[in-house]
């Protein structure tokens, strides 16, 4: 099969010719449709992290896929045909008490889609069968950006779709082959840790990450941790859905997390490709929303009022604090889509008493804030990494049930590096899907 793989940190991913993976008693194989193309890819392919990424690598966890083949552990909630998505939580211990209370996203064995195991830039993927879910419905990586780099070479892509066409023993039967699944960043988490257990693997020590720890869904097929395929709900287009995976379960997490009421004030800071669907979310959850964007950047203004936004500043970036207050009186809840540092610290001025700001963006650097302020205003600032399964679940029916769907352009799994480029120079609007079915 062809994956994008990720030889060498601060080098172009190589399109090269791989294996098949066979799957193991609780993975699904997944035939891939498509695989958002992620930041987090960027980071995996530059090594950019403490924890590097064992290489080669596949990046890829925003990737949908119609499922192939199933393990024999993995159950009966998946079956050949379906299909499901590849997130970023490729599997957890689920034995942890992170797992067993619904957190897996914390279990400090996750594993993860394309960062510590291969993820959907293939056309093939392998994803855990107990973290599979239906469909209702990567960037870092390759350049190797995080301290934590992966070891290469690396098949990035961690927003992949696919068809399970082989199943590992172990899975279980919630898996079948023909089940659509989707290889999102966490491809498996240890299920045992105190996060695994609580259901909230993503905080797992031990996650496996698609397209970073082992390969993601940049190729033809990939791999993905039975426990932790999730199908895609039936009805919902692989393509526009794919980015649901990483995108859309990561604002939807730190939409919960900032704890906003429906008919709540929140701000989204950056409408790119995590705000602009961060905006579709807050809307569809009841929040009444206030977009952050660039600087009389007015396609950004348009495109947040289209999607549901009440009010968008579009000013100088060192004051839309200031100016929310006054607009709005403060919101309750900021979500800092944007990697860069003065966001998160205006995005503190901007929250009324009692209010959170959700960091969600990675910058480079430490934010400072006036803590007399922090105490006096009883104001949180909490971090919100993806979602777990339960999350991941929640956020595609959501998306099924209010219509969400991804801005995307569907390219070619050989466009790769002229996307990597793109995404570097801020070309590319809404998200960009690889496209296996295209010739």
């Amino acid at each position: 099969m062809q994956a994008a793989v990720v030889t060498a940190f601060e080098k172009p991913l190589e399109i090269k010719q791989v294996e098949i993976p066979k799957p193991g008693p609780t993975d699904v194989l997944l035939k891939m449709i498509a695989c958002g193309v992620c930041h987090t890819d960027l980071h995996v392919a530059r090594g950019q992290w403490d924890v590097k990424p064992e290489l080669p690598r596949i990046p890829g966890h925003e990737g949908i896929g119609e499922v192939v083949e199933i393990g024999s552990m993995v159950g009966n909630h998946l079956k050949k045909g379906d299909i499901v998505g590849i997130p970023w939580l490729h599997a957890s211990c689920l034995h942890c008490e992170y797992c067993l209370t619904g957190r897996e996203t914390l279990c400090k064995q996750q594993i993860n889609s394309g960062y510590s195991v291969n993820g959907c830039f293939s056309e093939y993927a392998l994803m855990d069968g107990h973290f599979a879910v239906k469909l209702p419905e990567d960037l870092h990586v390759a350049r190797g950006q995080w301290d934590v780099k992966p070891e290469l070479p690396r098949i990035p892509g961690h927003e992949g779709i696919g068809e399970i066409v082989e199943i590992g023993s172990m899975v279980g039967n919630h898996l079948k082959k023909g089940d659509i699944i989707g290889i999102p960043w966490l491809h498996a988490s240890c299920l045992h840790c105190e996060y695994c257990l609580t259901g909230r693997e993503t905080l797992c020590k031990q996650q496996i990450n698609s397209g970073y720890s082992v390969n993601g869904c940049f190729s033809e097929y990939a791999l993905m941790d039975g426990h932790f395929a999730v199908k895609l709900p039936e009805g919902m287009d692989p393509y526009t859905s794919a980015p649901l995976y990483c995108a859309g379960v990561t604002v939807y997490k730190a939409l919960k997390v900032s704890q906003v009421r429906p008919g709540e004030w929140v701000s989204i800071v950056g409408v790119g490709g995590l705000g602009s669907v961060a905006v579709k979310y807050a809307v569809a959850m009841g929040m009444r929303v206030v977009a952050v964007v660039a600087p009389n950047d007015k396609t950004a203004v348009q495109l947040s009022k289209d999607m549901g936004a009440e009010e968008v500043y579009d000013g100088p970036s060192d004051q839309h604090g200031k100016w929310i207050q006054e607009k709005v009186g403060g919101v309750q809840g900021s979500v800092v889509t944007v990697p860069i540092v003065a966001a998160f610290e205006q995005a503190f001025q901007s929250v009324k008493r009692g209010g959170r700001v959700v960091a969600v963006a990675l910058p480079n650097g430490k934010m400072t804030i006036p803590i007399v302020d922090c105490v006096l205003g009883g104001i949180e600032i909490v971090g919100s990494i993806v979602g777990t399964r339960k999350d991941l679940q929640e956020c595609l029916e959501i998306a099924k049930l209010h219509k969400i769907e991804c801005r995307v352009q569907k390219r070619k799994l050989q466009d790769i590096n002229d996307i990597f480029e793109d995404m570097i120079n801020y070309r590319i609007s809404g998200r960009v899907v690889l496209d296996f079915t295209a010739k």
